[in-house]
């Protein structure tokens, strides 16, 4: 009884810290995306800060990132700048995977990443 215990215990924690490492990848990739999209539509650096974290962030927390993805289009479209829904896609998955790597690398290698800040 006490093994199933600490089976489930383990998997509950396995489970928090796959969500957890989830959300901060999708929170790094739903920044990328929106500063891109941004600046795409050529907005200063005040605004583009304002427009990720009050509405790309906003969207995320709702809704998830695949809305993010259609948020950020329907945004870009509103300016006059209209890419196809595979061109929104492949930036979305190029962000997700560059937010992933640095993620990763941050978890488990956090004085190497601070390192490359520096220099």
């Amino acid at each position: 009884m006490v093994t199933l215990e600490n089976r489930l215990q383990a998997f509950e924690k396995q489970h928090q810290y796959d969500e957890e490492l989830t959300f901060l990848i999708n929170a790094r990739a739903a920044h990328k995306l929106g500063a891109w999209a941004a600046r795409t539509m050529r907005m200063s650096e005040d605004q583009i800060e304002t427009f990720i974290h009050s509405e790309v962030f906003d969207y995320l927390a709702r809704r998830g990132m695949a809305h993010v993805m259609q948020f950020v289009s329907v945004k870009m479209k509103e300016n006059g700048i209209h890419l196809s829904d595979y061109v929104m896609q492949r930036q979305k998955d190029r962000f997700v995977k560059e937010a992933r790597m640095e993620t990763m690398q941050m978890r488990f290698h956090p004085k190497a990443s601070s390192a490359s800040k520096e220099a």
